[in-house]
């Protein structure tokens, strides 16, 4: 018997072990982006209810001057406090929009523009209506996937 062998793991023990794992972060990178993509989704969303009752509250107390308020700082990006995936846009009053439009915006460049094609805008109204703005077209199909976080189809 030599008592000077050391245990240890063999380079080939070691090449297994690192093509397992490599093989399962191949099946889990995909499921672990799409539930960030719909985690920032649900951030635009929630940013979108806060900016939409802040709006309300000023509203109800008088503050809100139509036409020429503006979001606060805090309330002008989602998520809120670190840095922007969405930035949020206030539009004045129209005939169909209830007295003003909210829209969270992906930040050019940023992590959710590749989310672009599927959800794009996301759109609030005063009246309520949710919807997303897909090159340029105002559209109420998405609203399942992209604001109620239901399983994404395929696109059309």
């Amino acid at each position: 018997m030599n008592a000077s062998r050391v245990a240890g793991v063999s380079l080939l023990e070691m090449a297994v072990c690192l093509a397992i794992l490599a093989i399962l972060a191949t099946y889990a990178m995909p499921s672990y982006q799409a539930e960030r993509m719909r985690a920032y989704r649900a951030d635009a969303v929630a940013a979108l209810y806060r900016a939409a009752h802040d709006i309300e509250t000023r509203a109800a107390d008088g503050e809100w001057q139509e036409g020429s308020a503006t979001l606060s700082p805090d309330l002008a990006q989602a998520p809120p406090g670190v840095d922007a995936v969405y930035t949020l846009s206030l539009a004045p009053a129209t005939a169909d929009n209830g007295g003003y439009t909210l829209e969270a915006t992906p930040v050019p460049d940023g992590v959710m523009q590749g989310d672009v094609p599927l959800c794009g805008d996301f759109v609030l109204d005063a009246t309520g209506r949710r919807a997303n703005r897909i090159d340029g077209a105002v559209r109420d199909d998405r609203v399942a996937v992209c604001w109620d976080g239901a399983a994404s189809p395929t696109l059309k």
